[in-house]
Parts: structure tokens; C-alpha cells; sequence
């Protein structure tokens, strides 16, 4: 609104669309006081059957609160992104938060580790499920060291709070995704994470509880 009052006019609008409130009100405020703007929407995220806001509704189309176009990563997504409006406008765009994954598929390290990572997704409840299984597993009692790789939604110290007494050998970690699994002999994941997809298109040996 603001920008529309100095008379500046946006060419082009590109949003991290997840279709959660936040993009509700840039799209609605785009929309509404830029309306020749160009607007995108871009899903570079695989589907979770548990998020259905991805998928747009006919009323959130018509209300203006979502972009004009919206950019997947896969001709399998535009079906389902129309499950609840047929009319969305929708393309292809390349998955670009991937595609450092193909420059890492020989980049497996040499050394042989007989480590433990587990792949946290941010989601509270999924995370704190998973490492309940975890630790009834007993794997701690067979691996020197399990690694928990956090997600940056989620802080440590909630982690920590919540599991106040994790055995010795849990330690947190905070290297980057290729060289976290690449520390690693299995990994184990679970929940809304596109991690999932990444170690599975590096042929990593994933367990999914």
C-alpha cells in the first residue's frame, strides 16, 4: 500500500508460497494495490498429504489472497495443487533448492562410519514421536553415537526440554545436510521434511518409522 502511495510500480512478484496466512496477506496486499503486478507463487516442495492448504480453495482464488499464477516442481503436482479449484493457474519451474542434491551423488565419504542420524523435521509433535521410538528402539545401546540433526523451525533447547534425560551417547549436530549424512551409516526420518527426498535421491539407507 505503501509503495502504491510513492507511486512505485513491482514488475514481477515472486512468493515462497505455502498458502499459510502470511502469504494470504502479501498476495491479498499485491493483488489489491498492485493489480497489473505479475504475481507468482512458488511450491518447491514435494506433497504432504497432511498439509492440505497447499492445495488452494476456490474461495481463497476469488478472495484475491493467493497469487495469479503459481509455479510447481513436477507435472504430478498440478493435479493435485487443483483439487479444490480447477481453475488455478499453474506451471512447471525447476526445483532449485535441489539441485545442488545432483552435483552430491557420487560424493558419498569413504570413511566407514557406524553412526546413527536421526533427521528431525520441526514439527513438534512428529519429532517428539520419533525420538520416543528411538529411544524404545534401545539403538543407543548398539550404536557408539546417535547423531540428532535439528531443524531450523525448531530450536535445541525445546528438544532438550521436552527430553530432559537422553542417553550420553545422543549428541546434537550442527553441520550441513551432505555432510551430516555423509557422517553416517543410516539415517532415520520421518514426518513433513522434503529431507526424505534428499537422502533418498542420494541412496542413502533410510529408515522411515
Amino acid at each position: 500500500k505503501k509503495l502504491s502511495k510513492e507511486k512505485i510500480n513491482i514488475k514481477k512478484m515472486i512468493n515462497l508460497f505455502e498458502n499459510q496466512i502470511i502469504d494470504k496477506g502479501w498476495n491479498l496486499g499485491v493483488n489489491k494495490f498492485h493489480s497489473k503486478t505479475k504475481t507468482y507463487g512458488y511450491q518447491n516442495f514435494s506433497n504432504f498429504s497432511q498439509y492440505m492448504h497447499y492445495n488452494p480453495s476456490k474461495i481463497e482464488a476469488s478472495s484475491g489472497v493467493i497469487p495469479k499464477k503459481i509455479l510447481v516442481i513436477g507435472n504430478s503436482y498440478i493435479k493435485l495443487r487443483k483439487e479444490f479449484c480447477k481453475n488455478l493457474n499453474i506451471d512447471v519451474a525447476p526445483a532449485i533448492n535441489h539441485q545442488y542434491l545432483y552435483k552430491n551423488l557420487n560424493s558419498n565419504s569413504k570413511k566407514k562410519n557406524y553412526f546413527i542420524t536421526i533427521i528431525l523435521s520441526g514439527f513438534l509433535i512428529d519429532d517428539m514421536k520419533l525420538i520416543d521410538w528411538c529411544l524404545k528402539s534401545n539403538i543407543h545401546n548398539h550404536f557408539e553415537k546417535i547423531y540428532l540433526k535439528t531443524h531450523a523451525i525448531l530450536s535445541q533447547r525445546k528438544i532438550r526440554t521436552i527430553f530432559s534425560k537422553l542417553p550420553k551417547n545422543y549428541f546434537f549436530i550442527n553441520l550441513d545436510f551432505i555432510k551430516t549424512i555423509n557422517s553416517s551409516k543410516f539415517l532415520i526420518s520421518a514426518g513433513g521434511t522434503s529431507a526424505i527426498y534428499e537422502m533418498i535421491l542420494l541412496k542413502k539407507k533410510l529408515i522411515i518409522p
